[in-house]
């Protein structure tokens, strides 16, 4: 039932970062969404279709790939030959039904500019030999079971503009390394048991749209430093640990339209200052 409901809330937040049109099940039964939520729709859309049918002649046992369907059996990642993944730029196996961990060996496919592995069941660690991926733009890892660390060595992936880590088994804090991610917009570690303070370095990441933390165990207070992130539209830090009072220097964030902090211990009033935030609803 949890997973159901985050499922929609982590539905309804996709819908104002990319256009969800519905794609239709073609004959052989491969749905596919314009977002980019399954095999067959990225692969039109990248012009790499040939990427479901190099699957498919691999695992003639599959019965369906993407498009909210799962496969009868798991596919380890590393069953997946490495020699067909060298010439793609983007690899979509959003609800495929594949398992395992990430593979380290994917470090070397640096023309990867999309990875989109949301809702499987691939677990372990995230490698941190994938800060050679520095192609990436989006990064989509949302709804597995990894555990461990955020590993810092990622800072490396300065072109990754969406990143999502959602509904897995996370700990630790979130590494100030990771202000380094300037062209990052759309950052979502909700559902995880991260903890620690919310680093103030991320004041640097002025693209920084949406950031999403709710239900952790994140502490400390709300950084005055945010008051820089000038882009920033969508703040989600509810559910955590964190104390104090509101910062009367967010009024500075003009852009903001959603902002959730309920369920913290914070104190205090609201600051008169945040009347200049006239986008909140």
């Amino acid at each position: 039932m949890l997973r159901t409901v985050l499922a929609l809330a982590v539905a309804l937040a996709w819908e104002s970062v990319v256009s969800a049109t519905q794609a239709p099940c073609n004959a052989a039964h491969v749905c596919g969404a314009d977002m980019g939520f399954s095999v067959h729709a990225a692969a039109q859309l990248s012009g790499e279709a040939q990427l479901v049918d190099d699957l498919l002649a691999q695992l003639p046992k599959l019965d369906h790939i993407g498009g909210g369907r799962r496969l009868q059996a798991l596919l380890p990642l590393q069953n997946i030959n490495l020699t067909l993944l060298t010439s793609r730029t983007s690899l979509n196996l959003a609800e495929a039904g594949v398992a395992g961990t990430l593979p380290d060996t994917w470090s070397q496919l640096t023309q990867l500019q999309r990875i989109n592995l949301y809702y499987n069941d691939v677990e372990g660690t995230l490698p941190a030999s994938w800060s050679t991926l520095t192609a990436l733009t989006e990064l989509i890892l949302g709804w597995n079971w990894f555990e461990g660390t955020i590993p810092p060595e990622w800072s490396t992936l300065v072109n990754v503009r969406i990143l999502g880590l959602e509904t897995n088994l996370m700990t630790g804090s979130l590494p100030p390394a990771w202000s380094g991610l300037s062209g990052l917009w759309y950052l979502s570690l909700v559902n995880n048991t991260f903890e620690g303070t919310l680093p103030s370095e991320y004041s640097s990441l002025s693209g920084l749209q949406s950031l999403f933390t709710t239900n952790n165990a994140m502490t400390g207070t709300l950084p005055d430093a945010y008051s820089m992130l000038s882009s920033a539209t969508r703040l989600y830090l509810g559910t955590n640990r964190h104390g104090g009072s509101l910062p009367a220097s967010w009024s500075a964030l003009r852009q903001l339209y959603a902002l959730d902090l309920s369920n913290n211990t914070l104190t205090g009033t609201l600051p008169s200052a945040w009347s200049t935030l006239t986008r909140l609803t």
